[in-house]
């Protein structure tokens, strides 16, 4: 089975944070979170304007919700990390990745994992990442600059091929 491409590097806070930006605070629940944070900023605007009062309720509801969403993303990606430096000897993980035409494999100092294509949902591109996300809600993380082997556009044409980037 020969690599087609190969991506490497370090899952440190920044990249972790990333993806939870554009997994986690991206899932339908959030958007029920944001609705409900607009219905409220809204709601105020109306008052304000057509009332000339302000409702300190909505106030604090929107304000909640916006504060609960930045401290879970923190308070989860704080955690991820410091468990991966913890498995990792203090240091965050470096993650080889081996993309075949049949699928991807993942190699770091915990062990390895593969996926063959057909368990793999979508891929997400983000600022400095791509994300592969599987069918059971797992994410296999690439970094966009850490291709050794291939290109970042040549597997981005692999993905479009795969069904998994639509654009």
């Amino acid at each position: 089975m020969e690599t087609l491409f190969e991506n490497h590097y370090t899952l440190d806070k920044a990249n972790v944070e990333e993806m939870y930006t554009n997994v986690i605070l991206k899932r339908p629940i959030m958007y029920v979170l944001y609705a409900i944070e607009g219905a409220c900023v809204l709601l105020n605007f109306v008052n304000v304007f057509v009332f000339g009062s302000v409702d300190f309720t909505t106030t604090i509801i929107a304000a909640a919700i916006a504060v609960t969403v930045f401290v879970m993303l923190k308070i989860a990606s704080n955690k991820t990390v410091r468990q991966m430096c913890e498995l990792n000897k203090g240091e965050p993980p470096e993650v080889t990745t081996h993309i075949f035409e049949d699928g991807v494999k993942v190699f770091s100092r915990q062990g390895t994992n593969e996926m063959s294509w057909s368990g793999f949902k979508k891929a997400l591109l983000t600022k400095n990442l791509i994300l592969l996300l599987t069918k059971e809600n797992v994410v296999f993380t690439l970094s966009k600059g850490g291709f050794t082997k291939g290109t970042y556009q040549g597997f981005c044409e692999l993905l479009r091929g795969k069904g998994l980037i639509k654009k």
